[in-house]
């Protein structure tokens, strides 16, 4: 606020004018920091007259940097202090990492378990603990820096496509609508090209479900199917394209640019949803991956491998549920 920066000016070594509320505020902060300094300096001389500060540690950090910025608070700037940390066999820090080490000291010296151990053995063994638990949690956060890399392409390319559907204009969301139709198209088809025998019926049964009805879809079986056993995509792709230049007529000669909000609506609402689900299922992917490890394979590996065909199937989802739902509209 303006206040702070004024009151952090007077409190500063900046110029200030004389004879301003400002040159009072600096009079005022200079009379109370030397009223301060006054009534401290004796304090401040029994502290070091009595050896300073000194900092006493219940337990050793799992980071040396952390145990080094506590020592560090006594005999700051060549004043006097100490530093003594107390520790514990049964601390987490020895018990998961290296405990059994110190414990073969007492044995050794034959020890009892309340006797002070002050040796340089022991704290050799401690900043080897150390070093191991920095050495794991390094590894642990460079894991997950790459499991998050995965993720974070995948959500490069939804942002990107949520921003091109949010800003685009009303012929480019047509376009992405039209895109949707055509993933909508070939994956009805591959379904129907990996069965044992290929059901044109079926197939185009499943075709006229997502695009309209017969009334709106101008295919018939023998064009989709010229052939016994064959698939014509072309024919799909351009009926398809033709349903939806009738289904925008309609919703446009309702309400001017109907079509146009719609899809661009339809689009972001299945994005979003689908890709929020997807984070959920790559989330239980991620925790259950590492135990793949105990096959020999490689945890990261294997979910690079099923996130992205996680991801396949997600916009193969977005296509599917877009085109069914922008051909179920009737305002």
């Amino acid at each position: 606020s303006d206040l702070e920066e004024v009151v952090g000016r007077c409190a500063s070594g900046a110029p200030v004018a004389e004879g301003t509320p400002e040159a009072t505020l600096r009079e005022a902060f200079t009379a109370a920091r030397d009223a301060f300094a006054e009534a401290l300096e004796a304090e401040q001389e029994e502290v070091v007259a009595i050896g300073g500060l000194h900092v006493v540690g219940t337990q050793r950090h799992e980071s040396r940097r952390v145990d080094a910025q506590l020592r560090g608070r006594a005999g700051r700037q060549g004043d006097p202090g100490s530093s003594r940390f107390i520790l514990s066999l049964e601390d987490d820090l020895f018990r998961v990492f290296g405990g059994d080490k110190v414990k073969a000291v007492f044995k050794t010296l034959r020890l009892s378990e309340d006797t002070p151990i002050e040796s340089k053995q022991v704290t050799e063994t401690l900043d080897s603990v150390q070093r191991k638990v920095e050495a794991y949690y390094r590894y642990i956060r460079r894991q997950l820096f790459q499991y998050d890399t995965v993720v974070a392409r995948q959500r490069v390319a939804v942002y990107a496509l949520r921003r091109e559907i949010l800003m685009a204009p009303g012929p480019r969301v047509l376009e992405l609508l039209e895109g949707e139709g055509e993933t909508t198209v070939r994956g009805i088809l591959k379904e129907a090209r990996g069965a044992k025998a290929v059901d044109a019926q079926g197939t185009l049964a499943k075709l006229q479900q997502f695009f309209g009805g017969p009334s709106v879809l101008p295919l018939t079986e023998g064009s989709l199917a010229p052939k016994a056993g064959q698939l014509d995509e072309g024919a799909a792709l351009g009926a398809a394209r033709a349903a939806l230049e009738a289904k925008c007529g309609a919703l446009d000669g309702k309400k001017a640019d109907l079509a146009v909000a719609t899809a661009r609506y339809l689009l972001l609402v299945q994005l979003d949803t689908l890709w929020k689900a997807h984070l959920d299922q790559m989330r239980a992917v991620q925790d259950m991956v590492g135990l793949r490890s105990i096959a020999g394979r490689d945890p990261l590996l294997e979910f690079q491998e099923e996130t992205s065909a996680m991801y396949d199937r997600m916009r193969k989802l977005v296509a599917y549920n877009t085109v069914f739902s922008f051909f179920s509209y009737n305002p």
